[in-house]
């Protein structure tokens, strides 16, 4: 039996590594071993420790000789502020290959690796030396273990390939029926699903698009999920949806959290699982996906083709993307119109200016709405002003004129701050 200690995040938080981790522990604790879990957020962890910043690695050193083996579910935000200084890059990294290098044995499980960021040799060569810290380096995918191998020059001993779903386990026991009579779902044609966290990069808003026309075939598309953090590019980008959803027949959008079981349940009662991802390294969707035998429609980006199986259709472009939920739709779709797709031809002496109003006149178009003056987007400007002007809410500070009543609301206020810290940051 091994003592593990496990870095990550952890439920309740809403996260997909969270959920990843919860099966991850279970599946070594039935094979036997002694798990803990170490956690930077308030959470079911063992453990809740503030890891971001050059003191995380540190007070993660102080802990893991008393560990058979750390496994770290790595992703940026565990360790590294939004954004990193140089000089907090290279403290937090030297940190975290100090920590590594005491380890007895030491795993880093990559979840996310910003590739955007190893611009800078030096910065190279600070995750070269991270990853060759590690006893071993573990991703989801053959094109992800190639691009750190040869971005970074690691050596390839150190970095290995594993199923992504291979501790995932089945959360809802309903079949087809009974998960789309307890979710009001009532398709006559084939149902599309959508889900997972609603960000840009997921790019639902395509398959929506690509949708149109298929709502008259009885086919049904739902879009399921909710806003992981409300950043304004991220809240901005679900209202477009919305308005896309509102305006295409046969689309419904379902904004909300999804727990584990409800996530399942989704699946079960979908016939395809759409992932138009712009980009991504790997997906859990298409696990749980493969997992209850569903077809899936992918797009070809970062490692989807090394994790696809024989149920999993990619795709290149719009257009295929297209053909896919037509051929899913069934004959009845095949006469459909598609979308119209036209091109904004640039003309002698087009400016930037010109370009933006018609980027904008667009982008207005999608969301279903008229811009304001001068082609900008007025009424979201005057909604969110009053927003922009707020200063940041903060705690009040603990004092008193009392000496003791001072002390005492110190006191509360250090016992209590790592469930205030949360709502601050959530209502900033």
């Amino acid at each position: 039996m091994k003592k593990v200690l496990v870095v990550s995040a952890y439920p309740p938080v809403r996260d997909g590594i969270a959920n990843y981790t919860i099966q991850y522990v279970a599946r070594r604790r039935r094979d036997g071993d002694d798990v803990e879990v170490l956690s930077p957020w308030p959470s079911a962890a063992h453990y809740c420790l503030n890891l971001v910043g050059w003191r995380g690695p540190l007070a993660l050193l102080k802990r893991v000789r008393a560990y058979d083996e750390l496994v770290i579910q790595f992703h940026p935000t565990l360790f590294y502020p939004e954004p990193s200084s140089a000089s907090q890059f290279a403290a937090i990294t030297s940190g975290l290959i100090a920590v590594l290098s005491r380890a007895r044995h030491s795993e880093l499980v990559l979840h996310e690796v910003d590739y955007r960021t190893t611009g800078s040799s030096k910065r190279r060569l600070l995750l070269r030396r991270l990853f060759q810290a590690a006893s071993i380096t573990s991703v989801h995918t053959d094109a992800e273990r190639t691009r750190i191998i040869d971005t970074l020059d690691v050596e390839p001993s150190k970095v290995r390939v594993i199923n992504h779903g291979q501790y995932f386990i089945k959360r809802t026991s309903m079949d087809q029926a009974a998960a789309r009579k307890s979710l009001g779902v009532d398709a006559s044609g084939k149902v599309f699903l959508c889900i997972g966290f609603v960000q840009p990069h997921k790019g639902f808003d395509r398959a929506v698009r690509e949708f149109s026309g298929l709502g008259q075939t009885g086919a049904q598309l739902y879009v399921v999920g909710s806003v992981r953090v409300e950043e304004p590019e991220y809240v901005h980008h679900a209202e477009a949806l919305r308005s896309l959803t509102e305006a295409t027949p046969g689309t419904t959008l379902k904004l909300d959290y999804v727990t584990d079981e409800l996530f399942d349940r989704w699946i079960v009662a979908s016939d395809v699982v759409v992932l138009p991802y712009r980009y991504i390294s790997s997906s859990s969707v298409m696990e749980r996906a493969t997992l209850y035998g569903r077809p899936v429609i992918a797009a070809d980006v970062g490692g989807m083709r090394d994790q696809a199986g024989e149920l999993v259709t990619l795709v290149a472009s719009d257009d295929e993307l297209r053909a896919a939920m037509v051929a899913h739709a069934g004959s009845t779709a095949a006469g459909v119109a598609a979308p119209l797709r036209t091109r904004f031809e640039l003309g002698d002496g087009a400016d930037a200016g010109a370009v933006m109003t018609e980027v904008r006149r667009r982008a207005d178009t999608l969301r279903g709405h008229t811009g304001g003056a001068n082609g900008k987007n007025g009424h979201r400007a005057a909604e969110l002003s009053p927003l922009l002007t707020l200063t940041p809410f903060a705690v009040p500070r603990p004092d008193s004129r009392k000496r003791w009543r001072g002390a005492i609301k110190r006191t509360v206020a250090a016992l209590t701050k790592w469930q205030t810290d949360p709502l601050v940051d959530h209502i900033n």
